[in-house]
């Protein structure tokens, strides 16, 4: 219990400096950069660094809130359909590493321009408010939850015409909307219809700490998507290739293409038929099939992961923190931000 405590004072003792950790070159130097809170002499020997899981998870899930609200805010009005689809390309080479954006030229990424230059937009503004950059597989694996989870907003609040108006917030007796999908009461309202795609730590996690790559995957790796594909098989293929139950491929079959080649040549299995007919029976009612579309994006985006933890690189956005009486801990990599405020 006492280490315990211990740990969440840490935590919080971080969390409440926010950037006002100080640069510890003054104290010790080191290969790996860190940060110090409280004084000490010059000269002062700082113990070796020993970060409980507890603190780094903990730092994870404030820059992962963090994160979700600016790229809601950058990235606002983004097509989710691109988004999507710029994920899935991206990941279905093998790597969410960010590779898609020097494989514009290719057939499977074709009409993705517009969404990679907003997410270049928005990798700029987030890398101006933080000590290090966001990675590209890291943006636009999250950005996609991100987006589905404002997009969907919208068609609750009934602001698109995808539900009657009986499967709206006003239709199924939440109230008058309020006018603003960021409502406190409003999203309260949609997170019991899409919970999976809460962008808190309860719904279902996109995890950060992808490696990225600085050129475009190889041919022979473009060729493991099914692109343009008229046949059912390699799509649960792909899927299996890539470790994620091939039954994904029903929900998230939309997404794969502009012009409906995949969800066709899906549709034409017909081992599949029963949960093409839930997938259409439950589209009329919110939450019901996004549930499963970002269950299998979710999927899809743990491609690459630890088979062991299911992490990718948990340390590639922690700044170490020695705190004085305390110890060591982590915070996330936010600029001049109260952490405690998130």
């Amino acid at each position: 219990a006492d280490r315990r405590g211990v740990l969440l004072a840490g935590a919080a003792s971080v969390a409440a400096i926010g950037g006002g950790a100080g640069d510890a070159s003054a104290y010790v130097t080191s290969d790996i950069p860190y940060q110090v809170c409280g004084k000490f002499p010059a000269g002062y020997e700082l113990p070796p660094q020993s970060i409980s899981a507890q603190s780094a998870d903990y730092a994870a899930r404030l820059y992962n809130k963090w994160l979700c609200g600016k790229i809601g805010e950058y990235m606002d009005g983004a097509d989710i359909n691109a988004a999507v689809r710029l994920s899935l390309m991206d990941v279905g080479t093998g790597a969410m590493n960010g590779s898609i954006r020097f494989e514009l030229d290719r057939p499977y990424a074709a009409g993705l321009g517009d969404i990679v230059k907003q997410y270049e937009e928005c990798k700029k503004k987030l890398d101006a408010e933080l000590e290090i950059p966001i990675g590209y597989g890291d943006l636009y694996a999250l950005g996609g939850k991100v987006i589905m989870n404002r997009s969907w907003r919208r068609d609750f609040a009934g602001l698109t015409d995808k539900f009657g108006p009986k499967a709206t917030y006003e239709g199924l007796g939440k109230g008058e909307f309020p006018g603003d999908i960021d409502d406190p009461t409003f999203y309260a309202a949609f997170t019991q219809f899409y919970a999976p795609a809460d962008l808190s730590s309860k719904g279902t996690p996109v995890l950060l700490g992808r490696p990225d790559a600085d050129a475009a995957c190889s041919e022979e790796a473009a060729k493991r998507l099914p692109f343009g594909s008229d046949n059912p098989k390699d799509y649960t293929d792909w899927a299996k290739g890539l470790r994620v139950k091939f039954l994904a491929v029903v929900p998230i079959a939309e997404f794969l293409d502009a012009d409906g080649t995949a969800v066709a040549a899906i549709r034409s299995d017909d081992q599949l038929n029963g949960f093409w007919e839930r997938n259409d029976r439950d589209s009329a009612f919110p939450g019901l099939k996004e549930k499963r579309q970002v269950y299998a994006y979710s999927d899809f985006m743990a491609t690459g992961a630890s088979p062991r933890t299911g992490k990718f690189d948990t340390t590639k956005y922690g700044i170490p923190v020695y705190v004085k009486n305390l110890g060591w801990s982590v915070k996330p990599p936010i600029k001049g931000v109260d952490l405690a405020s998130l």
